[in-house]
């Protein structure tokens, strides 16, 4: 059986584990790739592994803001599993990586009501709602210093590691802000010892001290997450 290390797939019970894993295909996400496109149809379940997606909303005139990430603690899958035909947001690769991939037509198949699948995305997608609303109050009502080392510390849980590719160009249009902004605000962690920037790359040196900076969205998203795995999905009955 593929050893798929996505904590959704994971949290599944052996026998609906190894249905689902017998089907999954193992790619290779490389950045910027489109997952899904506003109005599109979606082809294809993914579950990350070490690589994250964002989740956008563009406006009439260009602007992109970032509403929810997508790692290893989740999946890809909300349109197909609600039986939308068209996707209402834009979704791409943002960190590469690897991620376990379905087609739609059989993840809802497994995904069928009493499947311990169907109760699993249904708690997720109740999650991701959630990490929508958080992002927007976030982005209203707290400093940008705060936003950044939230975004740092959820993209470094997501991928499972404190290095990761990143421009302060890309992470102000995920914020919605200057990239002036983030070069400051990037400063200043780098001075504090925070986060170490080199080459595109950046690596978080202190997560302990980034926690104390950022808001408490950080650790609400991860108490709600965690929610979803504390209590282990049940066996289909038959």
């Amino acid at each position: 059986m593929k050893l798929v290390r996505n904590r959704l797939v994971r949290a599944l019970p052996p026998a609906e584990r190894r249905r689902l894993t017998r089907e999954l295909e193992i790619v290779e996400l490389p950045r910027r790739k489109a997952i899904s496109e506003a109005g599109q149809r979606m082809r294809h379940v993914y579950f990350p592994e070490n690589a994250m997606i964002s989740v956008v909303s563009f406006t009439r005139e260009g602007s992109v803001v970032e509403v929810a990430v997508i790692g290893r603690g989740g999946m890809a899958a909300i349109p197909i599993f609600l039986g939308s035909e068209e996707n209402p947001l834009d979704s791409f690769v943002q960190i590469p990586g690897r991620a376990a991939r379905l087609s739609a037509e059989r993840f809802r198949a497994l995904a069928s009501p009493g499947s311990a699948l169907y109760d699993l995305s249904f708690r997720y997608i109740t999650f991701f709602l959630q990490q929508i609303a958080r992002s927007a109050a976030c982005n209203a009502l707290h400093r940008l210093e705060q936003r950044c080392a939230r975004w740092l510390l959820l993209a470094s849980g997501e991928i499972g590691s404190r290095k990761f590719s990143l421009t302060h160009e890309f992470l102000s249009e995920m914020l919605g802000v200057r990239r002036a902004s983030v070069s400051d605000v990037a400063a200043e962690f780098s001075a504090r010892g925070l986060v170490k920037y080199q080459r595109g790359r950046v690596e978080i040196v202190d997560p302990q001290g980034l926690g104390r900076v950022s808001c408490e969205c950080y650790r609400d998203i991860l108490e709600e997450a965690d929610r979803i795995f504390r209590r282990r999905a049940a066996p289909r009955r038959r």
